[in-house]
């Protein structure tokens, strides 16, 4: 999928991963025409974009990209991929706190 997932790394997602991502989640890429097309006055009973309504305002592209507030739009398929390298990260900052945390206690103990 072009995402790195090994745990112990940053987890990059390519802008144009991102790109090809954000072109097959409808809403996002309803939004993405829209804005491309410079329509400023976007319908708010627009079914397309209707859950979308309150980041209109703060959104932006870039690159093909939809940038909200400066950060990247994630699209929906690629959120469980991000939230599992995520998870994995933080199990394996918490086993190492514990490794630190027994070490410590053994050498106290000694």
């Amino acid at each position: 999928m072009g995402l790195n997932t090994q745990p112990h790394q940053v987890c990059i997602i390519s802008g144009s991963l991102l790109a090809q991502e954000m072109v097959t989640d409808a809403p996002l890429s309803h939004l993405l025409k829209l804005i491309e097309q410079c329509i400023t006055s976007m319908d708010h009973t627009d079914p397309a974009i209707a859950n979308l309504w309150p980041i209109c305002q703060s959104v932006y592209v870039y690159e093909e990209v939809l940038l909200y507030q400066d950060q990247e739009v994630v699209p929906l398929s690629l959120c469980s991929p991000i939230l599992r390298h995520l998870h994995a990260v933080h199990q394996e900052t918490s086993a190492m706190e514990q490794r630190q945390k027994t070490s410590t206690k053994q050498e106290r103990n000694a």
